[in-house]
């Protein structure tokens, strides 16, 4: 079953295919997967709900037939086609698409459900077969592509080199971030000398990016895992209190935890805080009024199992195999619970790349129960604990008043940074979302004093994390500072006047990172304090 499930996954994310649902009006597309930019060149939030979209992208020549075809959709009960598409360089892929009406309970017709497929290679051959004319014809389209590809060159190259430059920028912050934190210690004269060289060699090639390139964002998708012994109470207890406010508004009840304590597991410490936080607010969202959720850590054997039970509609048998399908909310999607249909299928992602494997029963009308199994990890050395702080800067800011902040941040290395720069500021705490949505959901469930956005996410664009939240009357007010590696000026500005409070580069200048946080958490008394505390 799991290697079954893998196998999907994967041909999923690698097929030339692409998943979309258009509305009521077939003009708007409502969804289209994640794979779009990879096939088609543009990214779902340059197709979804932009009207007209989709159609104005296929071929002149090809429109108004395959326009027609559709709008006959609702008396054929399908449409098939293949048409050309244009990426956003002007070359052309060849689409075969099916549509089917996707229809109410009463049988109205509430918009389509389709998948294209990229059968370029195969039109291309037939083609070829058709005889000189149609060569001919592709030749000169190849040249007409070729001007458009000339007009654009420079842009494209752009691209690139900001691209490369985003992952030197990463690694640079992390290097420059922590030699700075090294010497804001007391060190002896060798060592003060040693970060003094880091310090200067990471500038230098920090100026030569600079130089050489026009900072642009380019999204990557490698999964980072620190995997260390874990301990599973604290994980629990702190979930626990993230999803707490999400279950009150919901009327849901938080059962105390049954805990068999004391337990470590082999894994990365923020993935599965991530998964039981989506297995938490799954149980609570398809809970019934008055329902329950009971969080449960047992050991089987070389393995920790935790458990989350909820006492919601449960799920059929024939639904089962479709659980962990992405994009598939098993009906879901005709309620207003909100959701991608990727929770699950991500969480098992997770957990299996850390050796795991999840588990799940389920009774229809009683509830279900998801275990995420983990291997149990030897109980690590204890570790001192850090001194208390010295001067009277330290002093000062251990009587202001707590804050929280939210750090919407996928890199591991970065927000292990920034946890270690916050060591400076006792009175904060920090909370971290690996993913763009869940960090609107817990900005929107604790009102943080701060959030700290990045850009790039793997789910969603920083960008639109900000957008959200300035749109929300319920979180407009909350200061949000973005901490990127693109750099140009462009970038800042449009950020800037999207609602940004500020904008930080990485490398992260450790000193200007604390005095921003300090002039928004603390003003009345920033100025003074960080004089004497960085």
């Amino acid at each position: 079953m799991t290697e079954g499930a893998g196998f999907t996954e994967s041909l999923v994310e690698r097929a030339p295919v692409v998943f979309y649902r258009r509305g009521a009006d077939l003009d708007l597309v409502a969804y289209v997967s994640a794979n779009s930019a990879r096939v088609l060149g543009y990214g779902p939030a340059e197709i979804v709900g932009r009207p007209g979209a989709w159609d104005e992208r296929i071929h002149d020549e090809d429109r108004r037939w395959y326009r027609r075809s559709l709008e006959s959709l609702a008396q054929s009960g399908q449409t098939e086609a293949e048409y050309r598409w244009l990426r956003p360089d002007g070359t052309p892929i060849w689409l075969h698409c099916i549509e089917y009406p996707d229809r109410d309970d009463k049988g109205g017709l509430v918009g389509t459900l389709g998948y294209a497929t990229d059968v370029t290679e195969r039109m291309t051959v037939l083609a070829v077969l058709r005889g000189a004319h149609a060569e001919m014809q592709t030749l000169n389209e190849d040249l007409a592509q070729a001007r458009d590809a000339a007009e654009t060159a420079n842009r494209a190259k752009s691209e690139f080199l900001s691209g490369m430059s985003h992952e030197i920028r990463t690694p640079l912050n992390a290097i420059l971030g922590f030699a700075q934190l090294l010497g804001m210690a007391r060190l002896g004269r060798d060592e003060q000398e040693g970060v003094d060289e880091i310090l200067k060699g990471g500038q230098h090639l920090l100026s030569l990016v600079d130089e050489v390139l026009d900072i642009a964002r380019i999204e990557a998708g490698n999964l980072s895992l620190s995997i260390e012994p874990v301990l599973l109470d604290e994980v629990c207890q702190e979930c626990i209190a993230l999803v707490q406010p999400l279950a009150s508004t919901n009327d849901v009840i938080l059962d105390d935890p049954v805990f068999d304590e004391g337990h470590f597991v082999r894994a990365d410490r923020q993935r599965v805080k991530q998964v039981l936080l989506n297995l938490l607010s799954n149980a609570i969202k398809y809970n019934r009024p008055r329902g329950s959720v009971t969080l449960r850590i047992q050991a089987k054997g070389e393995q920790v199992a935790v458990s989350v039970r909820d006492t919601g509609m449960g799920i059929p048998r024939n639904k089962m195999e479709a659980l962990f399908k992405p994009f598939d909310r098993l009906g879901a999607e005709q309620t207003l619970i909100e959701g991608t249909g990727l929770g699950l299928a991500l969480s098992r992602r997770l957990v299996e790349a850390m050796d795991g494997r999840i588990t799940v029963s389920s009774k229809p009308g009683e509830g279900s129960v998801f275990s995420v199994h983990l291997a149990v990890a030897e109980v690590p050395e204890p570790v001192a604990a850090p001194r208390e702080a010295e001067g009277g800067g330290e002093i000062e800011f251990e009587r202001l008043p707590e804050r929280t902040i939210i750090y919407v941040e996928d890199n591991l290395s970065n927000l292990k940074l920034v946890e270690h720069i916050l060591e400076r500021r006792p009175r904060v705490k920090l909370h971290a979302a690996l993913q763009g949505r869940m960090g609107l959901d817990l900005i929107r469930q604790h009102h943080p004093e701060l959030v700290l956005l990045d850009l790039n996410l793997a789910d969603i664009d920083g960008a639109d994390v900000l957008k959200s939240l300035m749109e929300d009357p319920h979180t407009a007010g909350i200061p949000v500072v973005v901490i990127s590696a693109d750099a140009t000026e462009r970038r800042v500005q449009e950020l800037i006047e999207a609602g940004a409070r500020d904008y930080l580069t990485k490398p992260l200048d450790v000193g200007r990172f604390l005095s921003v946080l300090d002039s928004l958490l603390w003003p009345e008394v920033s100025t003074k304090t960080t004089r004497r505390s960085g």
